[in-house]
């Protein structure tokens, strides 16, 4: 019990403390590396046009893991460069593989563009949106996506921050060869509370 309460405490003690380290995050000519959704909550959806495939899923995921219902599932790293004040533009890369009756491979790309809002010397709120391309080995499939990451970054110490906050994933276009015959159209739809990921700015 004496060690929970004393880094209930440390804990505490950094979040109060970190306005007077924390250095104010997004200036001109910074770079910033992350790791996204590395943790969240996610609500999935499948639809398919042959066979006729409308599936919903929820999952909870923590790291890399194995095969996911939708590929914006996979943690990614990722580097931003705020071009201007506030403003950023950079891109993410996911990859990620499976085993079992059918080992594959998830690979994605999903540049983007953000802009943050600065809400204390420790906290700020960055919205970023972009499009995600993302490739399946097995089965064979690929997708084009608007993907949306309202984010906050926490700040306990300098160029040091965590990241939470939702995602939204959209495919607006998508195929499939899940089988005889031509290519069939496909989508996923992922949305993500309590994502969480890490970062560091230079």
């Amino acid at each position: 019990m004496r060690t929970f309460t004393a880094a209930l405490a440390t804990v505490g003690l950094t979040l109060v403390a970190a306005p007077c380290f924390a250095q104010e995050f997004s200036n001109q000519k910074d770079l910033a590396v992350s790791v996204d959704r590395l943790f969240g909550f996610h609500f999935s959806h499948l639809d398919r046009d042959t066979p006729n495939t409308d599936f919903d899923a929820s999952s909870f995921q923590l790291g890399w893991r194995g095969r996911t219902l939708t590929p914006f599932e996979v943690p990614r790293a990722a580097i931003d460069y705020f071009v201007i004040d506030h403003l950023s533009i950079g891109g993410a890369i996911g990859i990620g593989s499976y085993g079992g009756d059918a080992d594959g491979s998830d690979f994605l790309f999903a540049p983007r563009v953000g802009y943050v809002w600065n809400l204390a010397d420790w906290a700020a709120f960055w919205l970023r949106g972009g499009l995600t391309f993302h490739t399946q080995s097995q089965p064979n499939e690929h997708g084009f996506a608007f993907t949306a990451d309202p984010t906050f970054v926490l700040s306990p110490a300098q160029h040091v921050g965590f990241l939470l906050g939702f995602s939204f994933d959209q495919d607006l276009v998508g195929k499939t060869d899940a089988g005889p015959g031509p290519d069939q159209n496909q989508h996923y739809r992922d949305f993500a509370i309590v994502q969480a990921g890490m970062l560091v700015w230079f």
